[in-house]
């Protein structure tokens, strides 16, 4: 995506970034990406929207590449989903950040502008449920003057309307849940139930099978 997008670069506040919160020799793709979505609000906030039409032409190709090349698929939607997506959204989502993020949206291709609206709906679903902790606010990522700290804040949660802050763990939160209602439900728990009596009776005609063979 860089070639798409060569200015990146050139931000060395954003590879200060990387190298603080990359071990040493060890790339880390997610922090790398999060860092470039940085950059393209950087760029949108000077409006200069040349260099951000190409890097969503690359990210709706990469989307397309996904869907023709299963080998791929998951790794690809998930540079764009959690590595892009997510990152631009929770960074907009923050006081100190001058940018909407509809701007964003109007930028992206059909396959990509799913994926933004899945992932706004599920932040969105997330910052409704429970926590089991108190979550920080706004006010206390906004008192942080540490700027590698307040820059991993920004792109790592994202404000919601009560004025706190979620996270991924948040998301997890809520798949989870989601994931065990409908597993327990009703209709789920016959399915599981058929699976499993197909499963036995295959099992009993594979062992007659054997026992009639081993007779002969």
């Amino acid at each position: 995506m860089t070639a798409a997008c060569p200015s990146f670069l050139g931000a060395t506040a954003l590879f200060d970034y990387v190298a603080w919160q990359e071990d040493e020799g060890q790339a880390d793709t997610y922090t790398r990406l999060g860092a470039f979505a940085h950059h393209l609000v950087d760029l949108l906030a000077r409006n200069d929207t040349d260099e951000l039409i190409g890097a969503f032409r690359e990210l709706e190709q990469l989307l397309v590449e996904r869907s023709a090349d299963g080998d791929d698929a998951g790794e690809l939607d998930a540079v764009v989903r959690m590595g892009v997506i997510e990152s631009l959204q929770n960074i907009c989502s923050h006081d100190d950040v001058m940018v909407d993020e509809e701007r964003f949206h109007l930028l992206c291709g059909p396959e990509t502008a799913e994926i933004w609206n899945e992932v706004d709906q599920v932040w969105t679903d997330a910052a409704r449920r429970p926590s089991p902790v108190p979550r920080p606010t706004e006010a206390e990522y906004l008192d942080i003057a540490d700027p590698d700290v307040r820059l991993y804040l920004r792109i790592h949660r994202r404000k919601a309307d009560d004025g706190t802050l979620i996270s991924a763990s948040d998301v997890l939160r809520l798949e989870t849940f989601v994931a065990d209602i409908t597993y327990t439900s009703k209709r789920a728990y016959r399915k599981a139930l058929v699976s499993s009596a197909l499963f036995g009776l295959a099992i009993a005609v594979a062992v007659a099978f054997l026992l009639v063979n081993r007779g002969g």
